[in-house]
């Protein structure tokens, strides 16, 4: 659903899909949602959920309401997964996708929090008419901080990079917009237990890189108007590593 997939060569042994509401513009035509896959990997399971979340302006209040709808949905959706299939230690779960969320500072006018009733919940976000998106992202994923969420790509360049190549024709338009979040259960709204599999999932040091898809001989520069973000994840059973 919603032009998301997930490929692997390891067995997808369970996914579902979950619609977020219509959203506004051009993507009331779009079935946008959040795409859950599981696979196994040697005596672990890698936990995928994947999104490409509502576009318009960085700063049109209508938009980021729109998003921090899909966000909470999303969060509800991750706690219903955990509830269904369970998680144990020694699994991994990334958070992944377009999410169309700039991470700077967006000025807000009039009642945020009136126009934007989805962040009710986390008026701290809000600062002198000033919001975060990328903030509230973070905190809306991470249930307000209670489970840990690690940006795999600021964690690696310690900035967030742009993701985006803008036009595929010249280049502009840049931004970051793609994430991948390294989700770690710790809250009481994920129940977590003690795995009676041998080894365990972890991510590669310094593994994380973005690809910028240039081409040449072609009428445009770039195969996409996004980069893709590549991580290494690595198996290690009890003495060795596969």
């Amino acid at each position: 659903g919603g032009g998301l997939l997930i490929i692997s060569r390891f067995p997808i042994v369970a996914s579902e899909f979950m619609p977020y509401t219509r959203g506004n513009n051009e993507d009331f035509v779009v079935l946008k949602g959040v795409l859950y896959a599981q696979i196994q990997i040697s005596s672990q399971r890698l936990h995928l959920f994947h999104t490409h979340l509502f576009t318009g302006q960085n700063n049109h209040v209508k938009s980021m309401a729109k998003r921090a709808e899909g966000l909470m949905m999303w969060r509800r959706f991750i706690e219903d997964t955990f509830a269904k299939y369970g998680w144990e230690e020694g699994e991994k779960c990334l958070i992944l996708g377009d999410m169309n969320v700039h991470t700077e500072d967006q000025r807000m006018g009039g009642d945020p929090l009136a126009e934007n009733p989805a962040l009710v919940r986390y008026p701290h976000l809000l600062r002198k008419g000033m919001l975060n998106e990328y903030e509230s992202m973070v905190c809306i994923l991470s249930h307000n901080g209670n489970d840990e969420l690690v940006d795999l790509v600021y964690q690696e360049y310690q900035d967030h990079p742009n993701t985006t190549t803008g036009s595929i024709y010249d280049g502009t338009g840049e931004y970051s917009l793609d994430y991948i979040f390294d989700f770690i259960p710790k809250s009481h709204a994920i129940s977590r237990e003690k795995s009676q599999r041998k080894g365990a999932l972890s991510i590669v040091p310094h593994s994380v890189m973005i690809e910028d898809f240039e081409v040449e001989d072609r009428p445009y520069a770039k195969l996409s108007d996004h980069m893709g973000i590549i991580v290494e994840l690595e198996y290690k059973a009890e003495n060795a590593t596969a």
